[in-house]
């Protein structure tokens, strides 16, 4: 398994603070396929800010899969570790959506795992990311993967996980 970021936390965009927010914020994240992507590979696309609860997350994707018979798999969820750590061993779960196959012909999904929706918020800064459950059968590189997260401040009573 490797560990790919999006252009935004490759260049240490940080998390948006919610510090004193009222009204929603939306983190957009972009990753361009290159070579060597498969199977078990993680993509770290955006933030999910300490403080925060997702209120919808949504991927978009290009053809991913130039096979004739396109095979490809993903899986949307929060990332374990840090936000930013590039470190290999991360993990990617599929609390926002399962199994969807938007990279075999292009397409958009949006969140419809209960799960990520029902997240409690953290101090830390979190990521949501992209795992790829089943690799293409040829991949497509140059294709843009873009994941739009809405995060809004954590209301009054919902409990903040250390």
């Amino acid at each position: 398994m490797a560990l790919f970021q999006s252009k935004q936390v490759k260049a240490g965009v940080p998390a948006l603070s919610p510090t004193e927010a009222s009204c929603p914020v939306a983190i957009v994240g972009e990753f361009v396929t290159v070579a060597g992507l498969t199977a078990n590979d993680v993509i770290e696309m955006v933030a999910i800010p300490a403080g925060t609860v997702p209120i919808d997350v949504t991927v978009a994707c290009e053809d991913l899969d130039s096979g004739g018979t396109p095979a490809i798999v993903l899986d949307v969820g929060v990332l374990s570790g840090n936000y930013g750590a590039n470190d290999a061993a991360r993990t990617c779960g599929a609390e926002f959506i399962n199994d969807t196959n938007i990279g075999q012909a292009g397409g958009m999904a949006s969140a419809n795992v209960a799960a990520g929706l029902l997240l409690t918020p953290t101090l830390n800064d979190r990521s949501i990311g992209i795992k790829v459950q089943t690799a293409a059968a040829t991949l497509a590189t140059g294709k843009k993967i873009r994941v739009v997260a809405l995060c809004a401040p954590a209301p009054i009573g919902i409990d903040v996980a250390a």
